[in-house]
């Protein structure tokens, strides 16, 4: 027989299999099949749970129609290729076996209860536990807080939220499927490279701009947004609930991500939008943090009355400066985008669309694609028109409106974007 004589028996389009494991039997064991380019090979993996079903888990692939029934009379015999879990020489110690006998395939039942039961995808259970713990978080902070009438610990507490979210739905499905005790390393190990990223570029933006505002109120005392609110108990624990909504809106694209099967990111290689995403991430934080440290130093400076400037205008905050009015929040738009661009990169691929229990067609990129870009419209909505620029827009004309340089500032640089807003 020679090459051209082959047949190919597993591979060809990826449409063709499904997965068959032990979910259906509320196991937790999981498997996945990539297919190569030319459509000759394949590669299955997974996961397999030997404690819920006292041992007795499964993971396979099936044809996802019709049985796959095969005339191999004319062939001369079979080459199977497979590889062994170990290392090194440990590999060729591993001994298969397969069994060919010439049966008629009985037709499967294709929609039965349990089979159905089997698309069934846990996403939702990193989801929905992330969500809560944000809303269980803030509750926890407002409790004390309102009772004392005091904000010093809100912003800390939104920082304590994003990291809390960022890690639970990191290691919650490693720590689902753990079959005994697993370090930090091993669990880490579980997931992909992507996964691990963006859950860091999270907590890095929180830790550095949760410990600046932190830093703020200490200095400061209060915090002027929540001068009319902090008598009032309803509307001032509603400020919690409204931040825990905003940590699960701006942390979606990270949950989502984190809810799919590393497994099913190992074909989502680095890309174009992940060069863009991770650099327009760094600028924007570059940014941020520039024009916070700015900001700080100068306010710094007039409460020490080592200056008695009226209104900071150095730096990015230069009456001639190329940067907008207000560059921090230009750069938290930025850096929320830039990681909203690699998330939904990554959650449009098919096997990590099925890994999330979509159909992995127009519907389910769409709908990975809103739930990536959820976080940079949800922080341009609020520092646009609620709580950032307006607010700081408000305090500014009240306290040099009357002042001439400052009006021409305001005409002449935009807030935002040049030409735009």
């Amino acid at each position: 027989m020679t090459v051209d004589d082959r047949l190919y028996l597993y591979g060809g389009d990826k449409l063709n299999w499904r997965a068959s494991d032990d979910r259906v039997r509320k196991g937790k064991s999981q498997s996945y099949l990539t297919i190569s380019k030319d459509g000759k090979t394949a590669s299955f993996n997974g996961t397999l749970d030997t404690q819920t079903l006292g041992g007795a888990g499964f993971a396979s692939q099936r044809t996802a129609d019709e049985d796959l029934c095969l005339d191999l009379s004319a062939y001369d015999g079979i080459v199977l290729s497979l590889v062994g879990c170990g290392d090194g020489d440990e590999k060729l110690k591993k001994k298969y076996a397969l069994t060919l006998s010439d049966v008629k395939a009985e037709k499967r039942i294709s929609d039965d209860d349990d089979e159905e039961e089997e698309e069934e995808d846990d996403g939702g259970m990193t989801v929905v536990p992330s969500v809560a713990a944000a809303f269980a978080i803030q509750a926890l902070f407002a409790v004390p807080s309102t009772i004392y009438q005091s904000e010093r610990f809100y912003d800390i507490s939104g920082s304590v939220t994003v990291l809390a979210v960022g890690g639970l739905g990191l290691f919650l499905p490693a720590l689902r499927s753990a079959s005994g005790s697993m370090t930090w390393s091993s669990l880490l190990k579980t997931r992909h490279w992507r996964q691990i990223a963006l859950t860091a570029m999270a907590m890095v933006w929180t830790i550095r701009l949760g410990s600046y505002l932190f830093q703020r109120v200490l200095s400061h005392g209060t915090d002027s947004r929540f001068d009319k609110i902090r008598n009032r108990p309803l509307v001032f624990a509603s400020a919690f609930a409204a931040q825990a909504t905003w940590v699960s809106a701006i942390m979606m694209p990270v949950i989502a991500l984190n809810a799919v099967p590393s497994a099913a990111m190992l074909s989502a290689s680095f890309g174009l939008f992940d060069l863009l995403g991770f650099s327009l991430w760094a600028a924007g934080l570059t940014l941020e943090a520039t024009a916070d440290r700015q900001k700080g130093r100068w306010l710094e400076g007039r409460r020490l009355k080592q200056h008695d400037e009226p209104f900071l205008s150095d730096g990015l905050f230069s009456f001639w400066s190329v940067a907008p009015r207000f560059p921090n929040y230009l750069g938290e738009i930025t850096l929320w985008t830039g990681l909203a661009t690699v998330a939904a990169s990554a959650l449009a691929r098919r096997p990590v669309q099925l890994g999330l229990g979509l159909g992995g067609g127009a519907a389910g990129i769409m709908t990975t694609t809103a739930l990536a870009l959820l976080s940079p419209a949800m922080t341009t909505f609020l520092l646009t028109q609620v709580s950032g620029i307006p607010l700081s827009e408000a305090k500014y004309d009240d306290r040099y409106g009357d002042r001439e340089d400052y009006r021409s500032w305001k005409r002449n640089t935009p807030r935002l974007l040049p030409g735009v807003w």
